[in-house]
């Protein structure tokens, strides 16, 4: 809190929230990401794959193990994707940060110029508590910027306005590549999502078609048998025919001796009157 009027400019600038402190440009890895992040270089880049059986015929045509790729690349896009994310939001929240404070300090700079004595201002004394103070302005006037862990620098009019134009433009340019990243991060998910799904809809065509298989080849199987099936099952056949022959003959002998004998009992019948005829039945 100031504790004098001319102190007011000091906690006005650390009202507009930190500066953001110069940092070296980022580097480019291999698949374009910008963000210095290590994490982010060992992805790579998804490719559609349009052709589903050479891809499978790659990866020794098994569905598990090409899932379990893809699953694991595409975790790895979702993780660059949630770190991007936490970035711009700090971005989003020190730019505006970073505006205002600029803006105090161009303030300051023109009132200069301009031959102003005093530059009228107001710093918080509490949460949405402020209050009104002066605050000279001499030659060679400079302020203190809040550069974080508790730490305060003063630079002088024109230096503040260079740094914080410095840092504003370094925000604003890695806003802009998060947002590209991001982009392009959600583009490999995307191109991730379908080659899974590419890799599914393989699997369980050839799943059916073993089941297709298997089905045939019982239907077959089932009318061979029935067919009388190979050279054993006819020797089979044959014994079983000739075994079968002796009660055959001793079956149609006793047929014959039945008929002879119902002839007779027809011949008693017509011959014989009524009482008799009753006595034969």
């Amino acid at each position: 809190r100031a504790a004098h009027p001319a102190d007011a400019l000091h906690c006005a600038c650390r009202c507009m929230g930190p500066a953001l402190m110069p940092r070296p440009p980022p580097t480019r890895c291999r698949v374009r990401l910008t963000i210095a992040d290590t994490s982010l270089y060992p992805l790579c880049h998804a490719r559609v794959q349009d052709d589903i059986e050479a891809y499978m015929a790659k990866e020794g045509r098994s569905a598990e193990s090409a899932l379990q790729k893809l699953h694991e690349r595409y975790n790895g896009y979702k993780l660059s994707e949630q770190r991007l994310m936490a970035r711009k939001v700090k971005l989003k929240v020190k730019i505006p940060d970073i505006e205002k404070t600029l803006g105090v300090v161009k303030r300051m700079k023109q009132a200069q110029e301009e031959g102003e004595a005093s530059l009228g201002t107001h710093f918080d004394l509490a949460d949405a508590v402020y209050a009104k103070a002066k605050v000279p302005l001499t030659e060679g006037q400079t302020v203190f910027l809040w550069l974080g862990a508790n730490v305060m620098l003063e630079y002088t009019v024109e230096e503040a306005v260079e740094l914080l134009t410095k840092n504003l433009a370094t925000a604003q340019e890695a806003l802009s590549s998060v947002l590209e990243d991001l982009g392009y991060i959600k583009d490999q998910m995307t191109t991730s999502e379908v080659n899974i799904a590419r890799v599914y809809n393989w699997d369980v065509r050839e799943r059916r078609k073993k089941d297709q298989a298997a089905v045939q080849a019982k239907r077959s199987g089932k009318s061979t048998v029935q067919a009388g099936g190979g050279p054993t099952n006819r020797v089979q056949r044959l014994n079983e025919a000739a075994s079968q022959q002796p009660q055959l003959r001793r079956l149609t002998l006793s047929l014959v001796t039945l008929s002879v004998s119902l002839c007779q009992c027809q011949f008693q019948i017509t011959s014989e009157d009524s009482s008799s005829l009753n006595y034969s039945s």
